[in-house]
């Protein structure tokens, strides 16, 4: 058992054996005009981590999150069906559009408390060096208005709170984990001989999954359904790693709140607090400075849609910036059939990776690069891949019954930002007179010619590895940007400090505003830009 955090009891405030959080009744309740230090829009990785850290410098914190307040034990189920029944996902009417539209649901959005992390797969690898740079370097995109360096101190900060379990990481900035990598299961083993083959370098982990006892969290048990609500506890998410704590030190979640405009005293044009929606009823919760923290296509929404005199075209956007550079990870997935039984469910859905791929390489034909992954996917989602190369019927039924033959493997892709990539307001509102957000999405050559690259990469893996037969889906993974970091009003949104440009107690913590996104899964960076953010308060 690796030891526990010194300013974040949330381990040790979970039940040995109940699995929703136990100190709901000590939480604080604030009323609406009670002017709290800090209202956050959304209890995702952003918000729950700000919160947490200011609740315990004695700040008052209102949460405002749309979604309900999980209890593991009542909520979520061993079902894939039934997980989407449970509402883990953000399936509000979304206008999609572009030359490659991206679909948008359980894969790349949650609500409720603990946000997408409630129901991701638990991969968290850090962000390299070279992503803060990616202009220097490599002549593309944008570098970020921070560094590396300032940020690993989070980084690990949050890895141990998380905490991850993994190999020593020989990429980027090399680094060990707090916890031993997990073991590998057979269907991994035979992606890894066949990336041996190819000369490609793997290694286990990192993963925010527990692998032995962590405070009154238990030891994974393997059974595969991190993707629709971790049933024990293993695998992190805010609503266990530091929603616990939060409460515990003064701050209040308040649940079934639908943020809907970020309202500025037309006197000082400061943020005075947060309309929002709860019981069908609009509330103004005042508060000292905000925090919007509802990620790439909702956090554009609500600062488009907070329009007032001194903000017209909606808030930080001055300079037309506001839900522009929305980027997604190409994540293609090639699956190999074996004649034995691999049962590929059978372990974390992400066992072992590769980064070998991750920086620019010029022989290659394209600038940055793409990072390799295991995939498990339960039934519905591989019927979903079966369907995706036109077996139906008869054929769609014979792939079904032979499931546990097969092995999956699949790639994340870095995909540039692109001003025309972005979310705008529809003229269509939802029910609460808000109106819809349309995201708009095309891919450049760059992204179309590293997806080319990778996807033959994994069928090369297969064939090295003796496979019978192949099928690969085309997907997409993760949303970030929309509302980035810059260097100054005219190129961003917000400041190297997380501040809405002209308007001092107004913030953006969460995956938006980062400006690019490398190959890595967005969660352990959005938490550690939480914990920065906090830091610099």
């Amino acid at each position: 058992m690796s030891a526990l955090p010194v300013d974040n009891d949330s381990a040790i405030l979970l039940h040995p054996h109940k699995r929703g959080l136990q100190n709901l009744d000590r939480m604080a309740h604030y009323r609406d005009d009670d002017v709290v230090d800090l209202a956050v829009v959304g209890a995702g990785a952003g918000g729950s981590v700000i919160a947490q850290r200011l609740a315990r410098r004695g700040w008052k914190v209102v949460v405002l999150e749309k979604g309900p307040f999980w209890d593991p034990d009542r909520d979520w189920v061993s079902d894939e069906k039934g997980a989407g029944q449970a509402g883990l996902y953000w399936t509000d009417n979304r206008i999609i559009s572009g030359d490659d539209p991206i679909e948008l649901g359980k894969n790349n959005s949650g609500t409720g408390v603990g946000g997408s992390m409630t129901h991701f797969a638990g991969y968290v690898p850090r962000l390299h060096p070279s992503d803060f740079e990616v202009r220097s370097r490599d002549g593309v995109a944008v570098d970020w208005p921070i560094s590396y360096e300032e940020l690993r101190p989070s980084f690990e900060r949050v890895e141990s709170e998380l905490p991850v379990a993994g190999e020593f990481w020989p990429w980027g900035d090399p680094h060990g984990y707090p916890h031993k990598p997990h073991p590998v299961a057979g269907a991994a083993l035979v992606a890894w001989e066949g990336a041996r083959k190819q000369g490609i370098e793997m290694h286990m982990g990192p993963v925010s999954i527990t692998n032995g006892r962590f405070g009154n969290r238990p030891h994974c048990t393997y059974r595969g359904f991190c993707l629709e609500g971790c049933k024990v506890n293993a695998k992190a998410s805010p609503l266990i790693t530091h929603v616990p704590d939060a409460i515990e030190h003064g701050c209040e979640i308040r649940p079934n709140s639908f943020a809907t405009r970020v309202e500025i005293d037309d006197a000082n044009g400061r943020a005075a607090g947060v309309r929002y929606i709860r019981d069908g009823a609009e509330r103004l919760q005042l508060a000292s400075a905000v925090a919007v923290c509802g990620y790439a296509i909702e956090t554009p929404r609500l600062l488009l849609n907070s329009v007032c005199r001194r903000h017209p075209n909606g808030l930080g956007n001055a300079a037309d910036l506001v839900g522009r550079y929305v980027m997604v990870q190409g994540a293609p997935q090639v699956a190999g059939r074996f004649p034995e039984l691999l049962r590929m469910y059978k372990a974390p859905p992400p066992e072992i990776t590769s980064e070998q791929f991750y920086e620019t390489d010029e022989r290659r034909g394209f600038a940055r690069g793409f990072s390799i992954q295991t995939i498990s996917p339960l039934p519905i989602g591989w019927a979903e891949h079966v369907l995706a190369e036109g077996h139906w019927g008869l054929s769609l039924r014979e792939y079904m019954r032979d499931y546990n033959h097969w092995t999956v493997l699949g790639i994340l892709a870095e995909f540039l930002p692109l001003p025309d990539n972005r979310v705008t307001l529809a003229d269509e509102k939802d029910a609460f007179g808000v109106p819809v957000a349309r995201f708009s999405y095309s891919q450049c050559d760059n992204d179309k010619a590293i997806v080319g690259y990778a996807k033959n990469m994994l069928e090369r893996i297969w064939d090295a590895a003796g496979a019978m037969d192949v099928l690969t889906i085309d997907r997409y993974a993760h949303l970030v940007g929309g509302a980035r970091m810059g260097f100054s009003p005219d190129d961003s949104v917000v400041d190297s400090s997380h501040r809405v440009w002209g308007i001092d107690n107004l913030f953006v913590v969460d995956g938006s505003v980062m400006p690019t996104q490398g190959s890595a899964n967005p969660a352990l960076t959005i938490m550690a830009l939480a914990d920065r953010w906090a830091r610099l308060m």
